[in-house]
């Protein structure tokens, strides 16, 4: 998963915070 903003993301939420 990608981490931006301090929070990972899962494949699912790759595209939102």
């Amino acid at each position: 998963a990608n981490i931006e903003n301090g929070c990972d993301k899962s494949v699912g939420n790759l595209l939102y915070t």
